[in-house]
């Protein structure tokens, strides 16, 4: 059954993928599974409102709608642990380089950020009414800001690689392990986003408002909180405003 990517819609231009994704939802184009790509975005979402900036035709960006209704509230996390693992395990088959994520969703391979995804979703009661899934994936650009440690695949593997071929590697990846999430498989979720968390089990530094502090990464909850367990065993749990990440 082929659910994610059924309907891809190409844009030669877009201020941003999501936004566009988001004006489809109340017409009939609007349907579940249905992607946008973009050649170019120039005001692409990233996390902490940020910005996505990506050289146009050089990288690969594109929103996917979701309508998972029967998911609740409680449970919508795992729509970005099965997006960050799909797309990780998608990268990594495609140029069998291993791809990590870092907390919550951005995509690595060792210091360097590959891409990231953003998720955005609306409720309604205490279910889903639909989620937007935004990916931008570093493909073919060669050069970076120097204060971005940043990579590609090009860079990685020292080829240039066919956008159309990447996009369908990852919407298969997506498709596939959407069934987890239909089928409420929160354990095979869990399980192989934590196989793919950078520096799982590992301790490195960390930045909070209490400043800089080495803990020992134990995982992501339900919710999407960072759990860290700190000197002397004691186990906090952090939120994306709360706590950076220090290379």
């Amino acid at each position: 059954m082929r659910l994610i990517g059924h309907q891809i819609v190409r844009l030669d231009a877009i201020d941003s993928t999501n936004n566009y994704a988001a004006n489809l939802l109340n017409t009939p184009f609007g349907a579940e599974g249905t992607v946008i790509m973009a050649y170019d975005q120039f005001a692409g979402k990233g996390q902490r409102g940020s910005i996505w900036l990506s050289k146009p035709g050089e990288n690969l960006t594109f929103s996917l709608i979701l309508r998972p209704t029967f998911l609740t509230a409680d449970d919508q996390y795992y729509l970005s642990k099965w997006a960050a693992l799909a797309v990780a395990e998608a990268l990594t088959h495609l140029t069998g380089i291993e791809v990590h994520i870092k907390w919550p969703n951005d995509l690595y391979c060792g210091v360097q950020k590959l891409g990231g995804m953003l998720i955005e979703a609306t409720l309604q009661g205490n279910a889903l009414n639909h989620a937007i899934v935004g990916v931008g994936i570093n493909i073919n650009q060669m050069d970076f800001d120097a204060s971005l440690s940043a990579t590609s695949l090009s860079l990685l593997t020292g080829q240039r690689w066919d956008m159309e071929v990447v996009l369908e590697a990852l919407l298969q990846s997506l498709n596939a392990r959407y069934i987890w999430v239909l089928q409420r498989k929160w354990k095979e979720i869990d399980q192989g986003y934590l196989s793919r968390l950078l520096d799982w089990k590992g301790v490195r530094r960390f930045e909070s408002r209490d400043g800089v502090f080495q803990a020992k990464v134990l995982g992501v909850n339900k919710n999407g909180l960072l759990q860290l367990e700190q000197a002397g065993g004691e186990i906090r749990e952090y939120d994306l405003k709360e706590v950076k990440w220090l290379f």
